[in-house]
Parts: structure tokens; C-alpha cells; sequence
């Protein structure tokens, strides 16, 4: 579970340094969707941590959790794609003259 919150750390640090070296829209919403899923990450643990009250020594917790992350990271990815799609549609429609 380490590696997947070190991975997505250094996948947000990566893309915080690629756009600094070179500004363009798709690095900002990796960024953007790598920061989502930070934070769902640490909401997610949180809650399992703290107050799903399951007994976390159980064997199968491992692999709940790992498919619980893979779903946050699918559902973020999703929104963030969206969100996207949805930015560039309504700046790509010309402004209405009254």
C-alpha cells in the first residue's frame, strides 16, 4: 500500500516539474487528476483507518483496499478527463453577440 501512496506522490511531483519546465494544458490536468487522487488516497485511508471499524489485521484487507484504490483512481480519472472535455467545449464555442 506504501508503494501506491509513494507512486502517486511521485507521479504529482513529476508533473508539478513538467509544468514548470513546459507549460501546456494536458500536464496542468494530470497534475490537477494525480492531486485528486492524493487526496482521495489520504481521505480513503482515513476512513478505513479510523472509522469503517473492520478488523485491520484480516488478510483480505490488503487486497479490498488495493481495489477500493484502484476504483478511486479510475472514478478520478474519469472526473478529471470529463472536467477536461467539458473546459475545452466551452472554450472552444464562440461568444454570442447580442
Amino acid at each position: 500500500m506504501h508503494t501506491l501512496l509513494a507512486s502517486v506522490f511521485f507521479v504529482v511531483a513529476l508533473s508539478a516539474v513538467l509544468e514548470m519546465a513546459r507549460p501546456s494544458a494536458g500536464v496542468r490536468w494530470m497534475r490537477f487528476g494525480a492531486q485528486l487522487v492524493l487526496g482521495g488516497w489520504f481521505i480513503l485511508s482515513g476512513w478505513i483507518l479510523y472509522r469503517s471499524g473492520w478488523d485491520l489485521a484480516a488478510p483480505f484487507r490488503e487486497g479490498w483496499t488495493s481495489l477500493t484504490f484502484s476504483w478511486l483512481v479510475a472514478g478520478m480519472s474519469v472526473a478529471t478527463v470529463a472536467a477536461r472535455v467539458l473546459s475545452g467545449a466551452r472554450s472552444s464555442r464562440a461568444p454570442e453577440v447580442g
